[in-house]
Parts: structure tokens; sequence; C-alpha cells
């Protein structure tokens, strides 16, 4: 009995159709080859990535108010000191 081999998939996008028949060999190729793509109505819809992967990027991550801390020591505010324009309502 000869063993049929799927053909090697490139770096196209899954359809999501194509996702749901054959999730395991998504996550798969998300864990051996990189984050895989899903199309969905043809459109990019959303990505698979290895559990490697996702935690090297969470890792990476800096809480929103830390970033802004930061940020707002580099950064040097002048105000201008014009009392603006006079309106007349």
């Amino acid at each position: 009995m000869t063993k049929v081999t799927k053909p090697v998939r490139q770096a196209e996008p899954w359809s999501l159709a194509e996702t749901k028949a054959q999730l395991s060999e998504v996550v798969e190729r998300a864990r051996t080859d990189g984050p895989q793509e899903i199309t969905r109505h043809g459109k990019p819809a959303a990505v698979v990535v290895g559990i490697e992967a996702w935690r090297a990027m969470q890792a990476k991550r800096e809480p929103l108010v830390a970033f802004l801390r930061r940020g707002m020591r580099e950064i040097e505010v002048e105000r201008s000191a014009d009392a603006g324009r006079d309106v007349e309502l």
C-alpha cells in the first residue's frame, strides 16, 4: 500500500474552509514553519502562530501605562505664551 502525502503548502494563506478541515495541519505548520494566515471570503482574517512565537511576542509587550510614563519623560513640551485670538461671539 502506498502512502499518500499531502502536497507541500507554499507560503499562501489558508482559506477558512481549509482551516476548519485541516486544523491540526495548520497548527503544526504554525509551530514548525511560522505564522499561518487565514482568509475569509478571500480577505485576510486571522493568523495562527505557534505557542513559542506567541510567548515571545507577549514577553516583549510593555504595559501601556509604563510605555506612556517612559515616553513622557523623554518628551519636552513647550507651551506657547500666546493667549490665542479674540473671538467675537
